[in-house]
């Protein structure tokens, strides 16, 4: 038997809040970064999107913002109070990065190495992109979050709730975002089942209970337990099988 993963608590822990946008300055960066920010001659922000899903992909952003940036302020991509207001914010830094990249891997991906390994991955390739060719002296990296990233042989820093601190961050967290977002809606054409353009993948009730009657789609991930439960019972995808598995 095959039990939904909060059938022992009606509360539905999986379906997460976000709060609507706060309207107050975000918490000041410790004084050590402040001073590397100061001595550095460009800051390159790197931020995921995606990493707890059941679905889709991770994905990673980085992005170079001009320390001069004078754009508006640029918050963490969930506290944007709608879709409309986050895209408006990625039309802006699109307009004022030097540079940008986004580094997607894909949900089997995820499911065969693991979300750790994965997430290194794409960390790992979005800032080789981003920093391919330039000739930065003394280029700052930030990423946030408090885990640095495993074979990433550039020196980096990493800084909680950073994409709430640093302009960079939160500029990288917007752009990743907004494109995972724009992949996981163009999937409603796919697998109609499945609403990932309201979920987006996320562990939420709806979702669960759509692999439940459905099955799961080669875009869910084999790693997460109630995933691998639905491929155990029905032995194969229930969408999306001819593509290989």
């Amino acid at each position: 038997m095959i039990t939904l993963p909060w059938s022992k608590d009606k509360r539905r822990p999986h379906k997460r809040k976000h709060r609507i946008l706060a309207k107050k300055d975000p918490q000041p960066i410790p004084e050590w970064l402040a001073a590397r920010i100061a001595e550095a001659d460009v800051i390159i922000g790197a931020d995921e999107c995606g990493w707890g899903c059941v679905a889709g992909p991770v994905v990673v952003a980085a992005c170079i913002l001009p320390k001069d940036y004078n754009g508006p302020r640029i918050r963490d991509s969930k506290k944007y109070g709608s879709e409309r207001s986050r895209e408006e914010a990625e039309k802006a830094i699109k307009e004022h990065a030097f540079r940008y990249e986004i580094a997607p891997v894909s949900a089997f991906a995820v499911g065969h190495f693991g979300p750790a390994a994965t997430l290194d991955l794409a960390y790992r390739t979005a800032l080789d992109k981003v920093l391919d060719g330039t000739e930065y002296k003394n280029p700052l990296i930030i990423i946030d979050g408090s885990r640095k990233i495993v074979g990433f042989e550039r020196k980096h820093y990493a800084i909680p709730k950073g994409d709430d601190r640093v302009q960079a961050i939160a500029a990288a967290s917007v752009l990743g975002k907004c494109w995972r977002d724009r992949y996981m809606t163009e999937l409603d054409q796919k697998f109609p089942e499945f609403k990932f353009s309201t979920h987006k993948g996320y562990p939420t009730g709806a979702h669960y209970e759509e692999i439940r009657r459905y099955g799961v789609t080669l875009e869910h991930r084999r790693n997460i337990e109630y995933v691998k439960e639905m491929l155990e019972k029905v032995g194969k995808y229930g969408h999306g099988s001819s593509q290989g598995a």
